[in-house]
């Protein structure tokens, strides 16, 4: 003898069947199929919304497949194509289960502002595979949010707004080249500097300050790109703190600079020698350094 739900099929009504679905959805597929039908079908994908695959389609309703898919969006695959919504083909597509080009196709005009905004919140670096005159306030600052590499390149004139060129320099995303005047303040110059040395070759050479030399010696530990005008007394002063002397001319020297170079000679790769050192330098304290008595 069979039983669904407690009840044997032969006890089975209309009321019975949809009382026992809606407790389990399952059991709609145990059902005698004379006796189910879209209500049932509808109420047992409530109850269990992945029996979309199981059941029948002439009995699924289109409230059913929209309730199902709202659940579990991977569900959409099982829509009829007939039945299948712009928003049916964005729950593939965010599965992997159709291409971004099926998507666009299926989507109505006026519906693509909302779709490309859904695509970007879904993953930010398609960016690059939105039609320019879709990229949004909203999409552009979600890609530079998410570090999306090369995003300034992706972000249409239109919206190259103080925001958006405040975020890009706040996160690094924009090269000092393509950062215009009005925001290449000496601030921002130092900010990049600090942040990564090499930096310094891509200031304009009228905007290169004292203070952007400073920065610039301070983290890369280098004299190299340094203007002539701005090698003065105290630009050497400070990279005698990290560089080699041998670089700095003799006439900058100073007793606290030789003294710092030959406490390291131990690690230099050019360690300074006794014999280099100018002889009004060459006192009792630098001859200690030395061991020179």
């Amino acid at each position: 003898m069979e039983y669904v739900g407690g009840f044997h099929v032969s006890d089975l009504t209309p009321a019975i069947c949809m009382r026992i679905v809606q407790s389990n959805g399952k059991n709609f597929l145990r059902i005698p199929a004379e006796m189910q039908t879209p209500e049932l079908a509808t109420a047992a994908i409530k109850s269990a919304p992945k029996l979309i695959k199981e059941i029948s389609p002439r009995l699924i309703a289109s409230e059913a497949y929209r309730f199902a898919i709202m659940k579990d969006p991977s569900l959409a695959k099982f829509v009829p194509n007939a039945l299948r919504s712009y928003q049916d083909y964005l729950a593939l597509w965010k599965v992997n289960d159709t291409t971004l080009a099926m998507l666009i196709s299926n989507t109505p005009t006026d519906k693509l502002p909302e779709i490309y905004e859904e695509i970007s919140n879904h993953n930010p670096a398609m960016i690059a595979q939105i039609p320019e005159h879709y990229r949004t306030r909203s999409i552009c600052i979600s890609a530079i949010n998410a570090g999306v590499e090369d995003v300034f390149r992706y972000i249409p004139d239109s919206q190259r707004t103080t925001e958006i060129y405040t975020l890009l320099i706040d996160k690094f995303m924009i090269g000092l080249q393509h950062i215009p005047r009005e925001y290449l303040t000496e601030r921002t110059i130092i900010k990049y500097i600090s942040h990564r040395s090499e930096y310094f070759k891509q200031v304009p050479a009228d905007l290169v300050t004292n203070n952007i030399v400073m920065c610039y010696v301070r983290y890369s530990h280098s004299l190299t790109y340094v203007p002539a005008k701005f090698l003065t007394r105290d630009i050497y002063v400070l990279y005698s703190m990290y560089g080699n002397i041998l670089d700095i001319p003799v006439e900058y020297w100073t007793e606290e600079m030789i003294l710092r170079a030959a406490s390291r000679r131990g690690w230099n790769r050019i360690p300074l020698k006794f014999a280099q050192i100018p002889a009004r330098f060459q006192t009792d304290l630098v001859k200690c350094m030395y061991d020179i008595y």
